[in-house]
């Protein structure tokens, strides 16, 4: 049985990701997949992805901010490069941008850190259905919250941003997904349950909250 909890290791990542989606996929016995990174920066910077394009890996990066997007396409040619805040307005969302990209509807890895509109912008994919999802969670609450939905939102360096663990877990399980690690303080790691065997589930109360950034005037809604 493999605790992903485990395998944490820092090679780019910011919080150990790399050695724990590298244990993810020597399981599942894939090599060179195709990945998406949402919140891509300037892909060398704590990036998730990095690791996997120097091992052959293929996919989509979408930056926002124009000046880590200018950073982006000079780091990382060849990938499929988006320079776009994604929603989940019918043209802009991601199934309209994906639909585009080489990117098959069943690809293998998902990075998803925006700082924003996370949840929602997972739960409008409809088409494409990642194998693996990493995703931000929000620390500082334990009940299920997130931010309400809302396209023009910018992190501002409080703690109105993302969705909680409790809330990510019951998107995810609605949508077919385990809880099967996560990094301290930053990201979760979800498998498709026909998947799943081999790992260790967890449940969102066992997943660390608590601290981090300043109380927001803004108020987090229930999921």
């Amino acid at each position: 049985m493999i605790d992903l909890n485990k395998h944490s290791k820092k090679t780019y990542s910011q919080n150990g990701e790399d050695g724990m989606i590298a244990a993810i996929f020597e399981h599942l016995g894939i090599e060179r997949g195709t990945y998406l990174e949402m919140g891509a920066g300037d892909g060398m910077h704590i990036s998730n992805t990095r690791l996997l394009r120097e091992r052959g890996w293929h996919g989509v990066l979408i930056e926002g901010n124009p000046v880590d997007y200018a950073n982006l396409a000079s780091n990382c040619k060849g990938q499929h490069l988006i320079n776009r805040y994604i929603d989940c307005e019918p043209d802009n969302s991601m199934d309209y941008w994906l639909s585009s990209s080489p990117l098959p509807t069943d690809f293998d890895f998902m990075s998803l850190d925006i700082d924003g509109n996370d949840l929602w912008v997972w739960d409008s994919m409809k088409q494409y259905v990642p194998k693996v999802v990493c995703i931000e969670y929000n620390y500082t609450v334990k009940e299920s919250l997130t931010i309400a939905y809302d396209p023009a939102h910018r992190f501002n360096n409080d703690n109105y941003f993302g969705a909680s663990a409790a809330a990510l877990c019951k998107l995810a399980n609605a949508k077919g997904y385990k809880l099967i690690g996560w990094t301290l303080m930053h990201n979760l790691f979800f498998i498709r349950e026909e998947l799943a065997d081999g790992f260790t589930h967890y449940t969102a109360e066992q997943v660390p909250t608590g601290g981090g950034w300043p109380q927001s005037s803004r108020k987090l809604v229930s999921y």
